[in-house]
């Protein structure tokens, strides 16, 4: 078993906490961590400096569940867990209930990327034929202006 208490002063390997920004991603599925989306942070330390790897609770698998339950009790034990919100706790204990397949993880995200690619490239599509509408219209509006123009402009060079 290992001790984390002589680690920078960490006394838990594990933290879990909504996530303060948009920036981080998880190491599993490599998919965004959206801001005040829950993440999952296990403790690494690399010469000499420590920093938490995060996780979406989606590929919290069953290894790490095991391992929370080996090295810090269970889900409770979890650095964070107690400044959570009653539904923010009951997500997570879900996520370690349900310890997914690594393999299944990384798929559902795929899945997920791919369904949320289509939907940007529909709503491009859609802006898209918006613009090219608007732009028809603004010629069309153009040429009506240029067509009008034309008779005033004939009939002031008429003598």
């Amino acid at each position: 078993q290992v001790c984390f208490s002589g680690w920078l002063g960490m006394e838990n390997p594990y933290l879990v906490e909504p996530a303060k920004t948009g920036r981080s991603s998880c190491k599993l599925c490599k998919s965004p961590i959206g801001k005040g989306q829950l993440r999952f942070g296990t403790y690494l330390e690399l010469m000499g400096h420590g920093s938490y790897a995060y996780r979406c609770l989606r590929c919290v698998t069953a290894k790490v569940a095991a391992n929370v339950v080996t090295r810090v009790g269970g889900p409770d034990g979890v650095g964070g867990y107690d400044t959570l919100t009653a539904e923010e706790k009951t997500e997570f204990l879900g996520a370690f209930a349900a310890g997914t397949d690594p393999k299944e993880a990384k798929a559902a995200a795929a899945a997920e990327a791919e369904k949320k690619a289509a939907e940007e490239k529909k709503a491009a599509q859609a802006e898209a034929r918006k613009a090219k509408a608007k732009a028809k219209a603004a010629a069309k509006a153009k040429a009506g202006a240029k067509a009008k123009a034309r008779p005033k402009a004939k009939a002031k060079g008429a003598p």
